[in-house]
Protein backbone atom coordinates (compact mmCIF):
# COMPACT_ATOMS: atom_id res chain seq x y z
CA UNK A 1 0.00 0.00 0.00
CA UNK A 2 1.50 3.43 -1.25
CA UNK A 3 1.06 6.30 1.27
CA UNK A 4 0.45 9.46 -0.82
CA UNK A 5 -0.24 12.96 0.18
CA UNK A 6 -2.67 15.44 -1.21
CA UNK A 7 -1.24 18.55 -3.40
CA UNK A 8 -1.72 20.97 -0.78
CA UNK A 9 -0.32 18.62 2.12
CA UNK A 10 2.60 17.80 -0.15
CA UNK A 11 2.86 21.65 -0.47
CA UNK A 12 3.29 21.98 3.57
CA UNK A 13 5.66 18.51 3.31
CA UNK A 14 8.27 20.33 1.04
CA UNK A 15 7.92 23.61 3.43
CA UNK A 16 9.03 21.08 6.31
CA UNK A 17 11.75 19.62 4.43
CA UNK A 18 13.01 22.70 3.23
CA UNK A 19 13.53 23.84 6.72
CA UNK A 20 10.84 26.30 6.63
CA UNK A 21 8.94 25.46 10.23
CA UNK A 22 7.10 28.70 10.75
CA UNK A 23 5.88 28.68 6.78
CA UNK A 24 4.94 25.18 7.13
CA UNK A 25 3.04 25.29 10.33
CA UNK A 26 1.44 28.70 8.57
CA UNK A 27 0.47 26.48 6.02
CA UNK A 28 -1.21 23.63 7.61
CA UNK A 29 -3.45 25.99 9.71
CA UNK A 30 -4.91 25.95 6.54
CA UNK A 31 -5.25 22.54 5.67
CA UNK A 32 -8.71 19.97 6.05
CA UNK A 33 -7.65 17.28 4.38
CA UNK A 34 -6.64 13.54 5.21
CA UNK A 35 -5.91 14.24 9.34
CA UNK A 36 -3.82 11.32 9.35
CA UNK A 37 -1.39 12.30 7.01
CA UNK A 38 -1.81 15.98 8.33
CA UNK A 39 -0.80 15.06 11.67
CA UNK A 40 1.97 13.17 10.74
CA UNK A 41 3.00 17.05 8.88
CA UNK A 42 2.31 18.37 11.86
CA UNK A 43 4.07 16.41 14.02
CA UNK A 44 7.37 16.14 11.36
CA UNK A 45 7.48 19.97 11.62
CA UNK A 46 7.28 20.14 15.17
CA UNK A 47 10.55 17.75 15.43
CA UNK A 48 12.42 19.22 12.95
CA UNK A 49 11.77 22.83 14.38
CA UNK A 50 13.57 21.08 17.93
CA UNK A 51 16.41 19.46 16.01
CA UNK A 52 16.99 22.95 14.54
CA UNK A 53 16.46 25.08 17.57
CA UNK A 54 17.06 22.49 20.55
CA UNK A 55 14.61 25.08 21.90
CA UNK A 56 13.79 22.96 25.51
CA UNK A 57 11.14 25.05 26.44
CA UNK A 58 9.15 24.46 23.03
CA UNK A 59 9.70 20.85 23.34
CA UNK A 60 7.33 20.87 26.32
CA UNK A 61 4.71 22.16 24.62
CA UNK A 62 5.54 20.29 21.08
CA UNK A 63 6.04 16.84 24.08
CA UNK A 64 2.35 17.52 24.76
CA UNK A 65 1.02 17.41 21.27
CA UNK A 66 3.32 14.44 20.95
CA UNK A 67 1.18 12.98 23.83
CA UNK A 68 -2.52 13.86 22.55
CA UNK A 69 -1.63 12.74 19.32
CA UNK A 70 -0.33 9.35 20.42
CA UNK A 71 -3.44 8.74 22.84
CA UNK A 72 -5.82 9.90 19.73
CA UNK A 73 -4.38 7.53 17.38
CA UNK A 74 -4.38 4.62 20.53
CA UNK A 75 -8.24 5.38 20.43
CA UNK A 76 -8.15 4.42 17.03
CA UNK A 77 -8.89 1.20 15.78
CA UNK A 78 -5.38 -0.40 14.79
CA UNK A 79 -4.63 -0.57 11.42
CA UNK A 80 -1.44 -0.40 8.75
CA UNK A 81 -1.81 3.29 9.28
CA UNK A 82 -2.34 3.93 12.72
CA UNK A 83 0.42 1.77 13.84
CA UNK A 84 3.02 3.14 11.35
CA UNK A 85 2.29 6.79 12.63
CA UNK A 86 2.03 5.55 16.41
CA UNK A 87 6.05 4.08 15.49
CA UNK A 88 6.58 7.75 13.47
CA UNK A 89 5.46 9.66 16.53
CA UNK A 90 7.65 8.00 19.17
CA UNK A 91 10.52 8.01 16.27
CA UNK A 92 10.68 11.84 16.08
CA UNK A 93 9.97 12.25 19.98
CA UNK A 94 12.64 9.84 20.71
CA UNK A 95 14.99 11.62 18.23
CA UNK A 96 13.80 15.32 20.09
CA UNK A 97 14.59 13.86 22.94
CA UNK A 98 18.08 12.89 22.21
CA UNK A 99 19.03 15.88 20.42
CA UNK A 100 18.00 17.82 23.95
CA UNK A 101 20.05 15.03 26.04
CA UNK A 102 17.56 13.21 27.34
CA UNK A 103 18.87 9.89 26.53
CA UNK A 104 16.56 7.62 29.19
CA UNK A 105 13.89 8.90 27.54
CA UNK A 106 15.19 8.89 24.01
CA UNK A 107 15.66 5.35 24.66
CA UNK A 108 12.08 4.41 25.66
CA UNK A 109 10.62 6.15 22.66
CA UNK A 110 13.11 4.29 20.19
CA UNK A 111 11.95 1.09 21.83
CA UNK A 112 8.24 1.91 21.53
CA UNK A 113 9.19 2.86 18.02
CA UNK A 114 10.87 -0.51 17.70
CA UNK A 115 8.18 -2.82 18.71
CA UNK A 116 5.05 -0.63 16.76
CA UNK A 117 7.39 -1.04 13.85
CA UNK A 118 7.86 -4.94 14.27
CA UNK A 119 4.05 -5.27 14.81
CA UNK A 120 3.60 -3.43 11.62
CA UNK A 121 5.58 -4.96 9.82
CA UNK A 122 4.41 -8.35 10.75
CA UNK A 123 1.10 -7.72 10.67
CA UNK A 124 0.99 -5.44 7.08
CA UNK A 125 4.06 -6.75 5.28
CA UNK A 126 3.27 -4.87 2.05
CA UNK A 127 2.59 -1.52 4.16
CA UNK A 128 5.49 0.31 2.06
CA UNK A 129 5.82 3.56 4.47
CA UNK A 130 6.49 1.13 7.57
CA UNK A 131 9.90 -0.47 5.51
CA UNK A 132 10.93 3.33 6.35
CA UNK A 133 10.55 3.54 10.03
CA UNK A 134 11.76 0.19 10.50
CA UNK A 135 14.95 0.87 8.09
CA UNK A 136 15.86 3.94 10.19
CA UNK A 137 15.53 1.57 13.27
CA UNK A 138 17.34 -0.87 11.71
CA UNK A 139 20.12 1.40 10.23
CA UNK A 140 20.39 3.30 13.72
CA UNK A 141 20.55 0.35 16.22
CA UNK A 142 22.84 -1.41 13.66
CA UNK A 143 25.45 1.71 13.91
CA UNK A 144 25.42 0.97 17.60
CA UNK A 145 28.89 0.15 18.55
CA UNK A 146 29.89 -2.98 19.78
CA UNK A 147 30.55 -2.63 23.38
CA UNK A 148 26.95 -1.02 23.74
CA UNK A 149 24.96 -4.04 21.62
CA UNK A 150 24.60 -5.61 24.88
CA UNK A 151 22.19 -2.59 26.58
CA UNK A 152 20.09 -2.54 23.00
CA UNK A 153 19.76 -6.61 23.45
CA UNK A 154 18.42 -6.39 27.11
CA UNK A 155 15.85 -3.63 25.70
CA UNK A 156 14.86 -6.65 23.42
CA UNK A 157 16.28 -4.65 20.13
CA UNK A 158 18.44 -5.35 17.14
CA UNK A 159 18.94 -3.66 14.62
CA UNK A 160 21.50 -4.56 10.88
CA UNK A 161 22.95 -1.65 8.51
CA UNK A 162 22.43 -3.97 5.80
CA UNK A 163 18.95 -4.83 6.75
CA UNK A 164 17.97 -1.08 7.08
CA UNK A 165 19.52 -0.42 3.44
CA UNK A 166 17.28 -3.11 2.09
CA UNK A 167 14.16 -1.96 3.60
CA UNK A 168 15.06 1.78 2.03
CA UNK A 169 14.98 0.27 -1.51
CA UNK A 170 11.68 -2.33 -0.94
Amino acid sequence: MIWQFDTELQKAYTLVFSLQPDKATEYLKKIKTNPLHKLYVESLNETIYILITEDQKAFEQIDLRFKERLKYLEGLPANAETLFLQAELNLQRGFCFLNLGQEVNAVMSIRKAYQLTSDCLKKYPDFIPIKKTSGVIQVMLGSVPDKYKWFVSLLGMKGSVITGQKQFTE
